[in-house]
């Protein structure tokens, strides 16, 4: 470069791209500040806007480059799960968690509970035809003993047969431990394991984990540890293994007597035009757009929330019920005041072919 240009450049009078290329670098830096020093290119693009500034995001990255501001980054979380040293188990289940007859297949895994003494961990076993706790253990320590004591609780209650099970678990260290290898070799169990840092793999387990928590554990605040065992360990044997629900993977009901009936899925609901839906209104919108003069006349008002809607979802539900616990089935419905007739008998009289008794 030339003298002569070296002193144009030093004297010559800044341009108007140049005056408002360092006004901005004003405004971000002062945005910046403002922030604490935590606001990146895309917050502090959004604040020039809203000052008036026609600018792109690309312009205010490249400026604070220049500038070196960098905002606060997002701390991702990272895996705490690593694939230990100790050797693993195949995976015999493959996520298809169901079983054609009970003491098949089981899972099996560690949740912890807080207390006001401080942490309680509960080991569990689940059958995966029955979908009841077969075994639980509780303690202070999560170790391999815990996760021993379930099994063999789990074994008591299956009358100490349990050869040939599959017990399916993550891949943690209690799980891997040479202790509980050695129990399940004794009582002829077939060790099955999930891949790392899949919770998906044991779902089950994880799905009863969660239900605990969310309809007991939280709802309630346990001062000790024995206080905690006791309300638990009843919660488990009352209700939970006692009733027929169950929230865990698949939807499948719980049975204490190891048979289960499947919930109808709403592909096999009958439509309203098959011939299993006679005798149950279909509402008005199932007439025709032109009714004759012989047809009666529309009790329930058009739409799908009118009262016959109602009263056919009821009896779709009632056989759903049924066919769930058949005790269901001699239950009377309530008479109403409207003559003592049920809901049932009153859509059967609105559907009615003859349009007197209508």
């Amino acid at each position: 470069m030339s003298e002569s240009w070296f002193y144009k450049w030093r004297d010559h009078e800044p341009t108007a791209r140049e005056v408002r290329r360092q006004h901005l670098a004003e405004e971000i830096e002062e945005i910046f500040q403002q922030s604490g020093g935590t606001y990146g290119s895309p917050k502090v693009f959004i604040e020039l806007v809203r000052r008036g500034w026609r600018v792109s995001v690309n312009a205010v990255a490249k400026v604070m480059a220049e500038l070196g501001l960098a905002g606060r980054k997002i701390r991702r979380r990272r895996s705490l799960t690593r694939s230990g040293k100790r050797p693993a188990a195949a995976d015999f289940v493959r996520r298809d968690f169901t079983a054609e007859e009970p003491d098949l297949v089981g899972c099996g895994d560690l949740t912890e509970i807080d207390t006001g003494e401080g942490e309680l961990y509960l080991a569990t076993v689940i059958d995966l035809f029955s979908r009841r706790l077969l075994g639980y253990a509780m303690g202070e320590r999560h170790d391999a003993e815990l996760v021993v004591a379930s099994l063999s609780m789990a074994a008591a209650t299956r009358g100490g047969d349990v050869r040939g099970v599959i017990m399916h678990t993550d891949r943690g260290s209690e799980y891997t431990s040479r202790r509980f290898r050695r129990a399940c070799r004794k009582l002829g169990v077939t060790q099955s394991m999930g891949r790392v840092g899949s919770c998906f793999d044991n779902a089950v387990s994880e799905a009863f984990n969660s239900v605990l928590k969310v309809e007991y554990v939280h709802r309630h605040a346990f001062r000790t540890r024995t206080e905690a065992r006791i309300k638990i360990a009843t919660w488990i044997t009352d209700f939970y293994n006692a009733s027929g629900y169950t929230a865990c993977a698949g939807s499948r009901a719980r049975s204490t007597t190891n048979v289960t009936t499947e919930p109808p899925s709403p592909r096999d609901w009958p439509h309203r035009s098959s011939p299993r839906c006679e005798g149950i209104d279909k509402g008005p919108w199932k007439a025709d757009r032109t009714p004759s003069a012989a047809a009666p006349p529309p009790v329930c008002s058009p739409g799908p929330c009118n009262g016959s809607t109602r009263r056919a979802g009821a009896a779709r539900d009632r056989d759903w019920l049924v066919r769930i616990d058949p005790a269901i089935a001699h239950h009377q419905t309530p008479p109403s005041s409207e003559g003592g007739r049920s809901a049932g008998q009153r859509t059967r009289t609105i559907t009615s072919a003859d349009p007197e008794e209508a």
